[in-house]
């Protein structure tokens, strides 16, 4: 709303359009029709802004209502261009407890990639989540199969499935939240340059006493009809390869600018009395 209300006053300022269009978009904002009232109940900003809009274009000239929705669009598509992302590395963690992790700070509007799914951990043995799955491959719709439930095989599917059902998918809130996550096997492009986080509290090591049992998601998958597997694993390896290069090359780059910053302080001498000459 702050942003409709700049573009409505530099309007107003250079004469585009009257007084009746700001004072209907005032009223819009200040009474609370049923409108405002359903964008507040489900915290969506952008129905509140569609009335307003809606309330412009029954007053304003179309090439000027054309022109500020250009100028909301491309504010909106800045601040989306902004987002911090962050970027977990699942291998090693507890399903249940990064799922749930996740999915609060989804909710939260933070912006959360899942990379390496196929390391989750889960605890009890294989034969045992295999059991499980086999009750839930059962589970489908009589009348028609094809609408689901639908059984995911992939890792990443696998978790993007349990993150959904601790989210409120089917409400505007919800939907917002799940479309921030993102998750994948291995660490595609853009993510492998950038620095991975994890989450202490969902990790097996701090969570599965010693001694049980636990399967890995990606194994799993694999035993149920995940077909890339081998795929992942090469391509992982090929990672790995280029980041070690890349860290010897970046310990070489390092340790030559510090030889280099020490030969330029021997060369500067002791500089304690100018130091304290100056005052510091």
């Amino acid at each position: 709303m702050i942003i409709a209300g700049d573009i409505l006053c530099s309007f107003y300022a250079r004469g585009l359009f009257g007084k009746r269009c700001v004072a209907l978009c005032v009223k819009a904002q200040s009474v609370l029709p049923a409108e405002i009232c359903t964008a507040k109940r489900k915290r969506s900003p952008n129905l509140l802004l569609r009335f307003v809009l809606s309330r412009l274009r029954q007053c304003a000239d179309p090439r000027v209502f054309s022109f500020i929705l250009l100028l909301i669009m491309k504010q909106k598509k800045q601040q989306s261009t902004n987002k911090t992302i962050v970027v977990v590395d699942a291998k090693g963690h507890m399903l249940g407890r990064l799922a749930s992790t996740v999915a609060k700070q989804l909710l939260q509007g933070q912006h959360v990639v899942v990379v390496r799914a196929e390391g989750i951990c889960l605890s009890g043995g294989m034969v045992r989540r295999k059991q499980k799955w086999d009750y839930y491959k059962v589970k489908r719709m009589s009348t028609n199969p094809k609408k689901g439930p639908y059984h995911f095989t992939q890792p990443s599917r696998f978790f993007w499935r349990v993150v959904r059902g601790m989210l409120p998918h089917k409400t505007e809130r919800g939907k917002a939240a799940f479309e921030r996550l993102k998750c994948f096997e291995g660490i595609p492009a853009p993510y492998d340059k950038v620095k991975r986080a994890v989450v202490p509290e969902a990790l097996k090591i701090a969570r599965l006493n010693e001694g049980r049992r636990f399967c890995v998601l990606g194994d799993l998958c694999a035993q149920i009809g995940w077909k890339h597997s081998e795929t992942v694993k090469v391509l992982e390896a090929k990672r790995a390869e280029a980041g070690k290069d890349y860290w010897e090359k970046k310990k070489a780059a390092t340790a030559k600018f510090e030889a280099a910053k020490k030969a330029a302080n021997g060369q500067l001498g002791d500089l304690k009395e100018l130091i304290e000459r100056t005052g510091y």
